[in-house]
């Protein structure tokens, strides 16, 4: 069979969303996201784009932010979690889906972590993987710092324009073939979008995270934003976006790769 991708094309500008729902789709590599000003809250920075991709393979999810500085503080974003699927918004939504907490508080050395999420509308998956209010340890799927095998990507940069790109590329394989300790198997999707996304997103500033055995123990912040998205149609891409010359373009470039490092 011949692998089918799609790419949704969302924009937003000056508040009015268009979306390309009716686009022809045919047969090619990715499915994949491109929004511009997203409606959003900006207090954890100012979203000014997204850019997403999957690979109909299941072997390349890409996700990728650009911000400006948070309107609330004034300070830059240095992190976010986030959850993903294939349509509707993924908020609620307990042991189905994987949960990426990005970590740059140190812009040189990003970290990137993923649990199962918990379905509460709150940051606690990687303390409390059940959602009782009791920190259990969370469902841990994946570190950075502890498998750095499954990373194409990860990236932190500031920008020339006084803006800052975080994001990254991974091979989830490992994540959305992870079995959740709470819940059954049969539901879990992990972290993969196709002719629909949804995504739940929260950027953050002033985080101060801790780590035991590459997992975090610790993520406070100053503030948060969020940028909540369901049901966008998809149209075909033959690459994962951003591409190297996209982001060339936009001067956003890459910043540092996955360095295998412990905290405690």
């Amino acid at each position: 069979m011949k692998n089918l991708m799609i790419v949704a094309s969302v924009a937003l500008l000056g508040g009015i969303f268009a979306s390309n729902a009716n686009a022809t789709l045919k047969n090619c590599d990715y499915y994949a996201v491109s929004v511009n000003h997203p409606h959003q809250n900006k207090d954890g920075g100012n979203i000014l784009n997204l850019k997403a991709s999957y690979k109909a393979t299941g072997d390349d999810l890409a996700w990728y932010a650009t911000f400006g500085k948070s309107p609330a503080n004034g300070k830059k974003t240095n992190g976010f979690w986030l959850a993903i699927n294939d349509g509707p918004n993924p908020k609620g939504t307990a042991d189905e889906l994987a949960i990426f907490y990005m970590d740059v508080t140190d812009i040189s050395k990003p970290i990137l972590t993923a649990y199962a999420y918990n379905g509460l509308n709150g940051d606690s998956s990687f303390k409390d993987g059940n959602g009782d209010g009791h920190p259990d340890g969370g469902d841990k799927i994946w570190s950075s710092t502890a498998d750095p095998s499954i990373i194409k990507e990860l990236v932190a940069k500031d920008n020339a324009d006084g803006t800052r790109t975080i994001g990254f590329r991974i091979d989830p394989t490992v994540i959305n073939g992870h079995a959740p300790l709470f819940g059954s198997s049969a539901n879990w999707t992990g972290a993969k979008f196709d002719k629909k996304i949804g995504w739940w997103f929260h950027p953050v500033n002033g985080l101060k995270t801790a780590y035991s055995n590459d997992f975090l123990t610790k993520w406070q912040y100053d503030k948060q934003g969020w940028s909540d998205y369901e049901h966008f149609a998809t149209q075909c891409s033959d690459n994962p976006v951003p591409e190297p010359a996209t982001l060339a373009a936009l001067g956003l470039g890459v910043a540092a790769m996955a360095r295998k490092r412990r905290r405690a």
